[in-house]
């Protein structure tokens, strides 16, 4: 089987919002339109985390437990550095050239034995409903 790569540091852009006319289920980040909020969804793995229910995490691999260490967190260190040409942002500020760890945001999520959710039809159900509704597969 040949490679094959995934360049995960690219986001997509796009809405989680279903009523938006710029819904992208697809979508890595939504930026709010006054601009002042981002809604950034990752999956866990590409975090290292092992099992969110619980807040664990890849622990250190070079360990006798190799590829099974693990640890719990309290939660998880954010910092943000957006650049476009010679126009940047960061959160926190820069200190120099650097993004100062200490000042990081801390986002701690509730532990869970069974996760929360919530269902909804896809945009293209009625048209799968009708598609389906219509085949003669098994039928004379």
């Amino acid at each position: 089987m040949p490679f094959d790569s995934y360049e995960t540091g690219i986001l997509r852009f796009g809405t989680a919002n279903p009523a938006d006319a710029a819904f992208d289920s697809l979508a890595d980040i939504s930026v709010s339109h006054s601009g002042d909020m981002y809604e950034i969804r990752l999956p866990w793995a590409l975090l290292n985390v092992t099992d969110p229910s619980r807040r664990e995490v890849m622990g250190d691999i070079w360990s006798k437990g190799g590829l099974k260490s693990r640890r719990i967190v309290p939660g998880i260190r954010l910092g943000l550095y957006v650049a476009d040409g010679a126009d940047s942002f960061s959160f926190p500020a820069m200190e120099g050239q650097v993004l100062p760890a200490k000042q990081f945001y801390t986002y701690k999520w509730p532990v869970w034995d069974a996760p929360r959710y919530h269902e909804r039809l896809k945009q293209s159900y009625e048209e799968m409903k009708k598609a389906f509704s219509d085949a003669k597969v098994g039928r004379p």
